[in-house]
């Protein structure tokens, strides 16, 4: 019975959190409202006492840090913890707190900075929460105020801070939220509370349930409890401590099992009374009409066992042949990949085949130019040698010349007796070296003649040579051209297989499609014909019940067909 009451907790709780936490979120509001106006007072207060701006002013006045004192005293004496005064640096000078708290730091924490730094600016009243920050945890967050003080020419000479004490305001909160109230750090530790044994109960308490990030409810001595929590957020917006508010909604949730057995009871009530009377009117005015759409409905379930009968026969064939169908396509597409494989080859190769001509008709060309060139060398070689033998004939010339002077010279030299002996001796050795250089001329014009005509023999070759590579360019050039038209028509029929491929595809899963549907139908017709001979055994049991007045119809046909035959659909193959 208790585990019913833990759910209907939850279910009330689901239900109504999202409107519960609106309302604490207003309550809280409010609440801080009010304490906005109590520490406004109390700044108010210590702005209007001349000693504080004497402190500020000279932080070794005694009599005005006394009378400072004792405003804290008065002020503790209505739930403040602290009283801090800082110098215009936001150094603090002054600290007066209570046996709970403990001083600040000093310096003022950095995220403190734009607070202080925008009542130096507005001049106004500034109002946040404040944790501990030299031992968080151990200590209640503070709800604080603070206030600007100025000099008589209205500089800012230091600021003034008082924090109420959180059992203070904490208590407001449960009253305005009819709540018990409690803050903490963490999920492990309530550092103040309105209800102490309370919250010391439900402090690790197993088995909660959990809302959601912020709600709990919780069932304590076979009570059954709620709890949300709000975040305390501090002027930089971080988190410096929650706020749980928890309710008890024993009674609630009583009272809702009462009013749901109450209702359950009522609609018991109702129902019987309500079969009752549904009876008496279907045993004296609808039997008789009841028997005639029997009768009917028996004539349409003898058409429609029929119908069935036939579309499942339609089904049968229609898949059937479409799984035939989707059979073809399957080999056909096969086939077609294969001819696109063939026809990917052979566009490759004809596109090796068109590289290759490419260089084929480079070499070509180079070798035509190189042809062209040992044309021109030989040429100039045979050009030297014409210029050779002009050199050679002069050479001969001029041996015949010495030879004919040698002569001369000779004759004259044998007229002369023995005064020309000596001059007869030169003369014959010059003869001779005529003679030989005679010679020598004739054999080298006789070798260079034989190297005119080798030289002839090759300009007529390399000519011939330069006109069958010329031949042979053009044709390789022509060649080429064929080639890169092949490899080009190759590459069109390769693109023109695959999109025929790509469409049979498509054909095929258009097919595997239709198939799958008619076996669908197939199955659904088979169905349908089971479904018909169920509900022919309905109608009756129906006639059996209104007295059998419709049983002179005849029987459905026997069924011919099993609705749980197998059919083989051919399905593609996976890429």
């Amino acid at each position: 019975m208790s585990m019913m009451h833990f759910r209907d907790v939850q279910r009330l709780d689901q239900e109504n959190n999202t409107s519960l936490r609106q309302g604490y979120e207003i309550a809280l509001s409010g609440v801080l409202h009010r304490q906005d106006m109590k520490l406004d007072k109390a700044l108010t207060t210590l702005l209007n006492t001349f000693e504080l701006q004497d402190f500020l002013l000279n932080t070794n006045n005694k009599d005005a840090k006394m009378i400072l004192s004792g405003l804290y005293l008065s002020l503790e004496g209505a739930g403040f913890s602290r009283l801090s005064i800082y110098d215009e640096d936001h150094n603090a000078i002054l600290q007066s707190v209570n046996e709970e708290h403990a001083a600040k730091t000093s310096p003022l924490p950095n995220y403190l900075l734009p607070v202080f730094t925008k009542a130096s600016e507005d001049y106004l009243n500034h109002y946040f929460f404040r944790g501990s920050e030299n031992n968080p945890g151990e200590i209640p967050v503070e709800y604080c105020g603070i206030a600007v003080v100025t000099d008589d020419d209205d500089n800012v000479i230091g600021f003034v801070e008082v924090a109420l004490a959180a059992k203070t305001w904490i208590k407001a909160i449960a009253e305005a939220t009819s709540c018990s109230a409690a803050i903490s750090i963490n999920d492990s530790r309530f550092t103040i509370s309105t209800e102490k044994d309370l919250y010391g109960s439900l402090l690790g308490k197993t088995g909660a349930a959990q809302v959601n990030n912020n709600a709990q409810i919780y069932q304590v001595n076979k009570k059954h409890y709620h709890s949300d929590r709000l975040p305390l957020i501090n002027s930089a917006g971080q988190i410096v401590s929650w706020l749980w508010l928890t309710k008890d909604y024993t009674k609630q949730i009583a009272e809702e099992r009462k009013n749901l057995i109450y209702t359950t009871i009522l609609v018991f009530v109702v129902c019987s009374v309500a079969i009752c009377g549904t009876i008496l009117i279907l045993r004296r005015a609808i039997i008789v009409p009841l028997t005639n759409i029997i009768s009917k409905l028996r004539l349409n379930f003898n058409n429609l066992f029929t119908i069935s009968h036939r579309v499942t026969e339609s089904s049968d064939q229609l898949a059937e042949g479409s799984s035939q169908q989707a059979a073809s396509l399957e080999e056909t597409a096969a086939a077609l990949e294969e001819i696109s494989s063939t026809a990917n080859q052979n566009a490759d190769r004809s596109r090796e085949t068109d590289i290759l001509m490419s260089e084929t008709v480079n070499s070509v060309k180079k070798g035509v130019l190189s042809m062209e060139s040992m044309a021109d060398s030989i040429d100039k070689i045979q050009k030297s040698s014409n210029k050779t033998v002009n050199i050679i004939k002069t050479i001969d010339d001029i041996a015949f010349q010495t030879n004919l002077l040698a002569l001369n010279a000779a004759v004259e030299a044998a007229r002369a007796g023995e005064a020309g002996a000596g001059f007869a001796v030169v003369a014959e050795e010059v003869r001779n070296l005529a003679q030989r250089s005679a010679e020598a001329a004739k054999n080298t014009a006789v070798l260079i003649e034989s190297s005119q005509k080798n030289v002839a023999s090759m300009v007529s070759a390399a000519k011939e040579v330069e006109v069958i590579l010329k031949e042979i360019q053009a044709s390789s050039l022509k060649s080429a051209t064929l080639t890169d038209e092949t490899s080009t028509a190759s590459k069109e029929q390769a693109s023109a297989i695959s999109q025929v491929n790509i469409a049979v595809n498509e054909m095929d899963k258009s097919v595997q499609q239709i198939a799958a549907v008619a076996d669908d139908s197939s199955n659904v017709a088979h169905t349908l014909t089971e479904e018909a001979d169920q509900m022919n055994t309905i109608v009756e049991n129906l006639i059996n019940i209104v007295g059998g007045s419709a049983g002179k119809e005849e029987s459905l046909p026997e069924q011919k067909y099993n609705p749980t035959r197998q059919r083989q659909v051919f399905l593609p193959e996976s890429a």
